[in-house]
């Protein structure tokens, strides 16, 4: 590519009542992003953790072992 990767992807953990319309779990929600991210990590073509961005409301999702603190954060 002449100007590099240009595509990120956005993460947020939904609510339980959205999961429960799709008929899903809503489970803990740091460990279903957690699952999720070890599914894109064993992809055939994952999505390189620096092209990731999660959306986190409190410190448990940004530092998901074992991936640790990210390249970096923002709070509001």
């Amino acid at each position: 590519m002449a100007y590099g990767p240009r595509a990120v992807m956005g993460l947020v953990v939904s609510s339980a009542h959205s999961a429960a319309n799709a008929s899903r779990d809503y489970g803990k929600p740091t460990a279903s992003m957690g699952r999720f991210l070890d599914g894109l990590d064993a992809a055939p073509h994952p999505i390189p953790a620096d092209r990731r961005l999660l959306g986190a409301l409190g410190p448990k999702m940004v530092h998901l072992p074992p991936r640790g603190p990210p390249v970096g954060t923002r709070s509001w």
